[in-house]
């Protein structure tokens, strides 16, 4: 009788074992999967900022043309009032 419940106290530590190996696994893979979609984030996250960049450098050039535009007109009555 002290056999079997020694086998049996021995099984149970080894399923707890087992199980607890299992579940590092789990959590390394699962560990691992979280890293892949933060980089994965991050390259989009990166992607969206330079195209944002574009976004306000290309803003900036319109700005600049509009004035250079409303200049060029200024210039032009002016040269028709010394006429």
């Amino acid at each position: 009788m002290k056999k079997t419940f020694k086998k049996m106290i021995f099984g149970m530590l080894l399923v707890l074992c087992i199980g607890c190996f299992a579940g590092c696994g789990s959590s390394t893979q699962e560990d691992e999967k979280t890293q892949e979609l933060e980089e994965e984030q991050e390259m989009y996250q990166n992607a969206v900022d330079g195209y944002q960049a574009t976004i306000d450098n290309l803003e900036r050039q319109q700005k600049e043309l509009e004035d250079f535009q409303r200049k060029q007109e200024e210039y032009q009555k002016a040269m028709d009032n010394a006429r």
